[in-house]
């Protein structure tokens, strides 16, 4: 339901026309990934998806929506979803729950100042999957109590 527009080193850039179909390509890039070993060795990628009125020019994609693209996904740890908040505006419950996953705002870190290229203002949401939900359920489970 996407288009790739360019591969960059390790990386990859993608267009879509649906935030719901970008969302759900993201999970299954992130689930497909895990079956891949090198050497011992599994990589784990970082996703970010924003929404946004990027510019095409011949068979690429320019503008502001394309670097604040760049620095939600810069926000995401190894094997990490981030989304941003206009994004996850056009994304309804339903659909996240047929996806089977949840949004959780992201803070930002007290000593790591304002993103740099994200507008002070956009929320930034970090996407956990079912499995990863399930995983720090059982660990918090695990947990002794008081």
């Amino acid at each position: 339901g996407g288009r790739i527009v360019k591969r960059m080193g390790d990386g990859i850039m993608a267009v879509f026309d649906d935030p719901v179909v970008a969302l759900g390509a993201v999970c299954d890039a992130k689930e497909a990934m895990q079956s891949v070993e090198v050497d011992g060795y599994r990589p784990r990628m970082r996703f970010g998806v924003h929404a946004g009125r990027p510019q095409r020019l011949a068979a690429d994609w320019l503008g502001v929506d394309v670097n604040i693209a760049a620095r939600v996904m810069e926000r995401a740890t190894k094997g990490g979803i981030m989304v941003s908040g206009p994004t996850l505006d056009k994304v309804p419950q339903a659909d996240l729950n047929a996806l089977g996953v949840t949004a959780k705002r992201a803070h930002r870190s007290l000593l790591g100042g304002k993103p740099s290229g994200i507008p002070a203002d956009m929320a930034i949401y970090r996407i956990q999957t079912g499995r990863e939900s399930v995983a720090k359920q059982s660990s918090e489970n695990d947990e002794p109590q008081e």
